[in-house]
């Protein structure tokens, strides 16, 4: 698959596993069974993504599928088991000291849930002055009143200051987050679920800031959601990610109009909507379909909306449908 022109960040075949712990009896079995592998858990297999300067790159999915782990890959939290992750341009193993570090400095993440994220033994001051002091970038003597403005930046009053963060709200909370990850001048920003745990109203809001942010500090976004509405109205590309797999990257327009890949269709048809009518429903090829049966082969199409035959290829590869619009099905939705 080609790249997105003007890469600030690229995954590049990129895989994460993980080996599940053996309890006592697990042991036992193993060396009666003379059985020396561990269960491993693929959560990102193979992903080829890139995220342009100045771009939002939305990622979508069900639980599970390995989304949160792609973004800590991104910020470095986490290491590849496989494949490999290139910053402006050059991988991450050929980077310096000094290198590395302003890349670590220059992507950062904000959290699904910011009282988690947050010490709350330390004021809002320490919280989101702390880095910026200890890398250099500001003064300490110099702290309140730097930290006094990104409050302000992102919609919060300078007096709060002082503040522990129970004595905060969920959104204001949320907006502490997002100061502490500015804090440091980032270009790059992993955005994992950011708004699923606001209420509607308060999730406008910070929508609202993150697209100001964009536009006033130039930064990049890889948008994790599970709510499709928020991408739509904030990506420029969206990539649908299942079973730790990216099956398909397109406009976001693109996608949400004429989307190829019938898991993407699923997750469309599964958006909540005002219609008060009945839904229709999606046909399925043959009765008794099982979880197994869907999950085997191409897993998707003996739900396809076109009750076509499942795709008898174990892992199509992606594939150009459209212009930038990539898809891993052997169907082209884009003729129907």
């Amino acid at each position: 698959m080609s790249q997105h022109p003007n890469p600030i960040l690229e995954f590049d075949d990129v895989s994460k596993t993980f080996s599940q712990p053996v309890d006592f009896a697990g042991r036992i079995a193993r060396v009666m069974t003379r059985n020396a592998s561990k269960p491993v858990v693929n959560a990102v297999d193979r992903v080829s993504l890139s995220v342009s300067h100045g771009e939002v790159v939305g990622l979508v999915g069900e639980s599970g599928s390995g989304k949160s782990t792609l973004g800590r890959i991104a910020v470095g939290l986490l290491q590849p088991s496989r494949g490999t992750v290139h910053w402006q341009g050059k991988p991450l193993e050929q980077l310096d000291n000094e290198a590395s570090r302003r890349k670590q400095l220059a992507a950062q993440m904000v959290f699904q849930d910011p009282y988690a994220s947050l010490n709350p033994r330390m004021r809002v001051v320490d919280i989101v002055g702390e880095a910026p002091v200890a890398h250099g970038l500001v003064q300490k003597k110099d702290k309140e009143t730097y930290v006094a403005d990104l409050l302000q930046k992102v919609g919060l009053d300078a007096a709060m200051l002082q503040r522990f963060p129970h004595q905060f709200s969920g959104g204001q909370r949320a907006r502490i987050g997002i100061a502490r990850a500015i804090a440091v001048q980032p270009q790059f920003l992993v955005c994992d679920e950011p708004v699923a745990a606001l209420d509607v109203s308060v999730q406008a809001q910070v929508i609202n800031l993150f697209m100001q942010l964009r536009a006033e500090l130039g930064l990049s976004y890889l948008f994790i959601s599970h709510d499709l509405g928020v991408v739509r109205h904030m990506a420029d590309r969206v990539a649908v990610m299942y079973l730790g797999r990216i099956v398909e990257i397109a406009p976001t327009e693109e996608l949400f109009l004429r989307a190829n890949h019938p898991y993407t269709v699923m997750l469309l048809a599964s958006m909540p909507v005002l219609d008060v009518g009945q839904r229709r429903a999606i046909p399925i090829a043959g009765e008794g379909t099982s979880m197994e049966t869907i999950h085997s082969g191409c897993r998707f199409h003996s739900r396809c909306p076109h009750a076509v035959p499942r795709c008898q290829v174990d892992e199509p590869k992606l594939r150009e449908v459209a212009p930038g619009h990539w898809s891993a099905c052997h169907l082209n939705r884009q003729d129907d």
